[in-house]
């Protein structure tokens, strides 16, 4: 059963490469376009702010922050669909690359007739481990679009307030 592939099925990084080139493209067809770094720096900015910083921010500051907040986590949520897109094709490529092999592995769960073929297959072992890494960036970063948007929402209500006071002042 050890019967290793390490032949024409090896992974290159022009693999994967070649993959993110196509969603590039795609993104890019239907008008979506890389934030920029300075932009990714200024929503960094907001997402500490101390007290003192909160209280010194006109109205019109934190609806801009806002705005720049709520931009960066539709950003994040497409770097994090991206990854699943790729995870998504590293699960393809495996099974691909095992399918022939399911069927050595008659008396195990389908589970471990993954595992065991997987482990029989150089390439299949690469792709896996490319696929591991990647499900840790998700699970590592799959609530912070959700939760900028919340720092956002925040914001948005402190601008509510702040213009309201300023309403009664005048």
């Amino acid at each position: 059963m050890n019967q290793n592939n390490n032949g024409e099925n090896e992974l290159k990084v022009s693999e994967e490469e070649k993959f993110d080139s196509l969603l590039d493209s795609y993104e890019n067809s239907i008008g979506l376009s890389l934030i920029p770094k300075d932009l990714e720096f200024t929503c960094m900015k907001y997402l500490y702010l101390s007290q003192d910083e909160l209280k010194k921010m006109s109205s019109e500051d934190c609806a801009e922050a806002c705005v720049l907040l709520n931009s960066f986590a539709f950003h994040l949520s497409r770097m994090l669909n991206r990854e699943k897109a790729k995870l998504r094709w590293c699960n393809e490529k495996i099974l691909k690359a095992v399918s022939s092999k399911l069927t050595d592995y008659r008396y195990f769960s389908p589970e471990e007739r993954m595992a065991l073929s997987v482990r029989d297959d150089d390439y299949a072992q690469k792709v896996k481990m490319l696929a591991v890494k990647i499900q840790a960036r998700i699970d590592r970063t799959e609530y912070l679009p959700i939760r900028i948007e919340k720092v956002s929402d925040t914001l948005s209500n402190l601008s509510y307030s702040k213009r309201k006071n300023n309403e009664r002042n005048i």
